[in-house]
């Protein structure tokens, strides 16, 4: 969840005015815990989450990473409808106050790996 003060403006800029703002910053998201007081509040729900854990324990590697991914991701948690199947398409790994994220993608990782094998 991000707060804007003005959301009016960015609405009508570019694909590249935009892709710029959010690459320098742009989007102020909130922290994990007032992502969650919000969604109780509001009576949302929020995408699974997987695991906490301290960074320092992260894969430092590809193949690491997705390993961590197979092991924690294996089918999806949050299918739309039963003809979706239950593959994922991968996972978001966030710092709680949610300024630093990584995508793990099955795609993309595999694509990598068979790349330089």
């Amino acid at each position: 969840m991000v707060r804007l003060s003005d959301y009016e403006t960015p609405v009508t800029w570019s694909a590249e005015q935009l892709s710029g703002w959010r690459e320098s910053g742009g989007q102020s998201f909130v922290t994990e815990d007032a992502l969650m007081a919000f969604t109780r509040e509001h009576g949302l729900e929020t995408t699974p989450r997987i695991l906490e854990q301290d960074g320092a324990a992260m894969p430092k590697d590809l193949e690491g990473a997705f390993a961590s991914l197979r092991a924690h991701a294996p089918a999806t948690r949050c299918a739309l409808d039963a003809g979706a199947g239950q593959h994922p398409e991968g996972i978001v790994v966030r710092t709680r106050d949610r300024r630093t994220l990584a995508k793990l993608r099955y795609e993309d990782d595999a694509r990598t790996l068979r790349a330089k094998r």
